[in-house]
């Protein structure tokens, strides 16, 4: 009975540790592979010509390349631990569209590029269920193609800060619970501009996966 109890209290240790290991200095880590996310917030269009407002509702099923804009804020994020419990890296979001229409004229292509840093702080150590703060910010820009007209363009920049947690199931395999807030803001770039402004602000909650390595 004595061996059977040492042995079990021996690997919950080292499994706590395994885990733990994760929010240490010089961890690397892939976040932000999106399972299943929801979002409501809103849409706003400005130009010289006046300006629009709609609201946000979807659920999203996998990464954000697979629903655009409106899911920029589960991009895939690798990170690297600096100091215990805080990490920081770098996070990407491409997104294209196309739209073949009924002739070369009505044929459409769309671009969405996004690059920034990414940060995220631990709690605690040595737990399962591990809460975290997160945030990011970005910058890229998008590509806009209808029939044989030139392509426009515009820049684009967002943030995103949030909470959650991370429930480690297997040494270094997660599963990440995010609540948080983001904005992000399209304008264009052309030399021929209306000085349009295209800005999406949402909450998102959403659950995803974390992969050690």
């Amino acid at each position: 009975m004595k061996k059977k109890s040492f042995l079990l209290l021996l690997i919950l240790l080292v499994g706590g540790l395994t885990v733990s290991a994760q929010t240490e200095k010089g961890k690397w880590f892939v976040s932000g592979l999106n399972i299943l996310s929801f979002q409501v917030g809103t849409s706003k269009y400005t130009d010289d010509y006046g300006s629009s407002k709609s609201n946000i509702s979807q659920f999203c099923y996998g990464p954000s390349f697979l629903y655009g804009s409106m899911n920029f804020v589960n991009s895939p994020t690798i990170n690297y631990g600096i100091i215990n419990k805080l990490s920081a890296g770098i996070f990407l979001d491409i997104n294209l569209y196309s739209d073949k229409g009924e002739n070369d004229n009505s044929k459409s292509k769309t671009s969405v590029f996004a690059i920034g840093p990414s940060v995220r702080y631990y709690f605690m150590e040595e737990k399962k269920f591990l809460p975290f703060a997160e945030g990011k910010i970005g910058f890229g820009g998008t590509s806009d193609k209808y029939g044989s007209s030139d392509a426009s363009k515009s820049g684009l920049f967002l943030w995103y800060l949030g909470t959650g947690g991370t429930y480690f199931f297997k040494p270094k395999v997660g599963m990440d619970f995010t609540l948080g807030y983001g904005s992000l803001v399209v304008k264009d770039k052309g030399s021929n501009s209306n000085n349009f402004k295209s800005t999406i602000s949402i909450v998102n909650l959403g659950i995803g996966m974390i992969i050690g390595f």
